[in-house]
């Protein structure tokens, strides 16, 4: 995943005086050394937020350890996130939280998630989870 590609890196503007930071849903993020990588020397602000029972340690990034609820790390995420910011997750309902604040979302796998993709992501969770229940 190329988190600088030319999408990413011209949204790293000022917004409300404040640079663009990296905000990764790290409790599964396969990612994390990659997302450190590149945004090291671009000096980006990496924000990483996982609940205490995951490991996450970083000589870059800022770690912040939530409580193990399953939803901990996606509401502190949701509350952080400003408009301007990049959200690493896997989580579809966290990413259409977050696309609403004005932030960009993306999979670790590098699929943007947008306003034109977002509900038709949302409606095959649902199909799929009412499917698995029936």
């Amino acid at each position: 995943m190329e988190i600088v590609d030319n999408t990413c890196y011209n949204a790293r503007q000022e917004m409300n005086g404040e640079a663009m930071r990296i905000i990764v849903d790290a409790d599964a993020c396969p990612v994390k050394e990659i997302i450190e990588k590149q945004a090291r020397p671009n000096r980006i602000k990496v924000i990483m937020v996982a609940n205490y029972s995951h490991q996450i340690r970083s000589d870059y990034a800022e770690t912040i350890m939530v409580d193990r609820d399953s939803q901990a790390a996606d509401i502190f995420i949701a509350n952080l996130t400003k408009a301007g910011d990049l959200i690493v997750t896997q989580d579809y309902g966290l990413a259409s939280i977050v696309l609403g604040k004005g932030a960009m979302a993306i999979h670790p796998s590098g699929k943007l998630y947008t306003a034109e993709n977002i509900d038709t992501l949302l409606m095959q969770r649902y199909l799929n989870t009412k499917s698995r229940l029936a």
